[in-house]
């Protein structure tokens, strides 16, 4: 039984609260932009630069937690890791990539799936998707990085 670490369990809250509060003015202001003004922009724009500490607190709550010396990781149980974020890339990416092309055909058709899934592994999907990219990454350089 894994023993919860206390501070991370509240920085993982703080983070996930400031993506929240990154992505809910970034949506107010894409659908109402011309309402706002500028001052309007202005502070949508500070509180949106305020709370990009959220996604490098995540790679160093993952990095605390997979690079301890006590928590051996083998190569085939990061590239399992790995595997999980493709997967789920491979559904969720692809679900995204095809949202994208009925957005700009207007109309779905199953012989979109072949290049959702094409815009999927070239990185053509929604941006908020790239964390699931850079977790890819991370994982298969997680043995490397134990040993450093």
């Amino acid at each position: 039984m894994s023993t919860r670490i206390i501070y991370l369990e509240i920085l993982r809250i703080i983070a996930i609260v400031a993506v929240l509060v990154n992505h809910i003015p970034l949506v107010a202001l894409h659908l109402y932009d011309g309402s706002a003004g500028d001052n309007g922009r202005f502070f949508i724009n500070c509180i949106v630069h305020i709370v990009h500490f959220a996604v490098p607190i995540f790679v160093m709550i993952t990095g605390a937690l997979l690079l301890d010396t006590k928590r051996p990781i083998s190569y085939r149980k990061a590239l399992n890791y790995a595997l999980r974020m493709i997967v789920i890339l491979g559904t969720v990416g692809v679900m995204f990539a095809w949202m994208e092309i009925f957005f700009d055909e207007r109309h779905f058709n199953l012989l979109q799936i072949p290049y959702a899934i094409i815009n999927t592994l070239q990185g053509k999907t929604w941006t908020h998707l790239w964390y699931l990219y850079m977790l890819v990454g991370l994982y298969l350089l997680l043995p490397m990085l134990k040993i450093l």
